[in-house]
Formats: C-alpha cells, sequence, structure tokens
C-alpha cells in the first residue's frame, strides 16, 4: 500500500526532518517514498502516524504485523486509531493523545491482552510530530513488545527473595556491610545473636519488641514496610488489632534514637506507604 496517494503533511514534514524513526531530528532527508520508508521501517518498533482528527495517516511494517498478530485486523489510512483501541483503553487513549497534540510526549508501559487472550507487557510513546513552521500536526504513537525484559525482571525478583529465604535460612550470623563499611543487611540470627543498639558509641536500651521493629526495617534497607508488614514479621501473621499499634512503637524507638519524623535518621515515614530504614545521615 503507498502511503502517498495524495499529499499528506505529516509525512512531509518527517520526510524533511526525520523526526520519526531515524534517530536524526535535524537531518535533513531526500523526498524520495523509498528513502522514507526505509527509514520508517528501519526501527524496531511499530510506529503509527496519526493525524490531529485522530485518523491514522501511515504506519510501518512492524504496526502492520502487530496489530494483525495481537487483535487478527488490518490498520487502514483513514480509519480513526480508536477503532483498534480496546474499548477500556479509548478515553485514556483520547486523553494521552490530546496532551501530545500540545506538545508533551508520553511514555508509559501497560499489558495488553492479545487475542488468545494472553497478557503481553508492551513500552508505549506518544511524539508530537512538528512541520517546518514548528506546528503540531499530527502524533506518532510508537510501541515495542517489552516481554523479554518483564521476565528478566521477574526472574531477579524471584532470585532476590531465593536469596533472601536462604540468607534468613542459615543457620550462621551472617551480616552483609558495604563498601563504605555500613551495614547493608543482617539475617535473623545474626539480630538474636546480638539484641544490641549503638548509636554514636552508647548503648541503647530497646525492648524487645522495639529492637525486632528495627531489626526488621535493617534487614532489607531498602523496603518499604506497610504497618500490616511490618506487624506479621514482628507480631506474627495471626495478630489482629489496631495497626496503628505500630506507629507507637515507632515513636517509642525513634525517642530512643534521638531521631525524629522529620529528620527520619533512623526510620524513615514514607507517606501514604509505610516505614523504611534510614541512611544515618
Amino acid at each position: 500500500m503507498s502511503l502517498r496517494k495524495k499529499s499528506n503533511p505529516i509525512e512531509d514534514s518527517l520526510i524533511r526532518k526525520g523526526k520519526v524513526g531515524s534517530g536524526k531530528t535535524e537531518e535533513t532527508f531526500s523526498p524520495s517514498e523509498s528513502l522514507y520508508r526505509a527509514l520508517f521501517d528501519s526501527g524496531p518498533q511499530s510506529m503509527v502516524l496519526i493525524g490531529p482528527d485522530g485518523r491514522i495517516r501511515a504506519f510501518n511494517e512492524n504496526a502492520a504485523r502487530e496489530v494483525q498478530e495481537m487483535r487478527g485486523c488490518f490498520y487502514e489510512i483513514g480509519r480513526p486509531l480508536t477503532d483498534y483501541v480496546g474499548e477500556k483503553y479509548v478515553s485514556v487513549f483520547n486523553e494521552r493523545f490530546q496532551k501530545a497534540l500540545q506538545g508533551e510526549i508520553i511514555r508509559l508501559e501497560r499489558t495488553v491482552t492479545d487475542r488468545a487472550g494472553v497478557e503481553r507487557w508492551f513500552e508505549f510513546s506518544y511524539h508530537p510530530v512538528f512541520d517546518e513552521q514548528k506546528k503540531i500536526i499530527g502524533v506518532c504513537l510508537a510501541s515495542a513488545s517489552i516481554e523479554g525484559r518483564k521476565r528478566a525482571e521477574e526472574a531477579l525478583r524471584v532470585s532476590e527473595s531465593n536469596l533472601k529465604a536462604l540468607f534468613d535460612s542459615s543457620s550462621e550470623s551472617l551480616v552483609f556491610i558495604g563498601s563504605d563499611g555500613r551495614i547493608q543487611a543482617f539475617n535473623k540470627n545474626a539480630a538474636a545473636a546480638g539484641r544490641e543498639v549503638h548509636v554514636d558509641g552508647s548503648l541503647v536500651e530497646l525492648t524487645r519488641t522495639e529492637f525486632d521493629v528495627l531489626a526488621t526495617l535493617a534487614a532489607r534497607p531498602r523496603m518499604v514496610f506497610s504497618r500490616r508488614q511490618l506487624i506479621d514479621a514482628v507480631w506474627g501473621d495471626d495478630w489482629y488489632g489496631d495497626e496503628h499499634l505500630v506507629d507507637v512503637h515507632i515513636g517509642h524507638l525513634r525517642r530512643k534514637l534521638g531521631d525524629d519524623a522529620d529528620a527520619g535518621r533512623y526510620v524513615r515515614t514514607v507517606r501514604g506507604v509505610g516505614y523504611r530504614m534510614g541512611d544515618g545521615q
């Protein structure tokens, strides 16, 4: 299918300025259709050019393959792109499309359900397209599968969880110390063996519960714990009652450590989520 059956300001602008797919936004290209098509099709992404009226002006070969594979249909020049968007995503698409028409670049990751009912991860980006007078004349919607990256992230998450379980289940006391000499993590046996906390060289007397709360936070210093997670870790998952009990013990702990909610030197509040370990600064 020829994309230049009639004059198209979006395509003409892209040919002259290389706005989409070339990675050279200021370089001038030959206005030949064959070169334009080669540039448009050469990138790894699926790309659809949409006019300000929301109708499809052009699409590359990757986009044609993707819509056929995912939805079992074919793009048609002149049809509204919303015809190819799942019903529950139409309003969201229109909102992002209008923002792109105002000059905003939007990037996001989300799952898309294919025609077999399988959810697959994609990265989407909306880019405004400009003519030579810097006037926005449309939007380029680009997408790319990120299934491989998401699988790798999940594998790392599972691996980290397994290593943490192994770390905690060890019969030995284990302490992980960073290259700066600071304690990054320690397992449950290490916490139980010492059960002492020193601040600036002075011993701080903590109750069993206060120490367990601190030890739970310190064991995973980069994790934000909700009240429920701290209750499960310290009191047990069969404990029921007012979860704000955690706030009371955090308050006592901070006072004994010479800390406060504003400074968050040792115990930091993450508003709307819970608590995490501070950096000691």
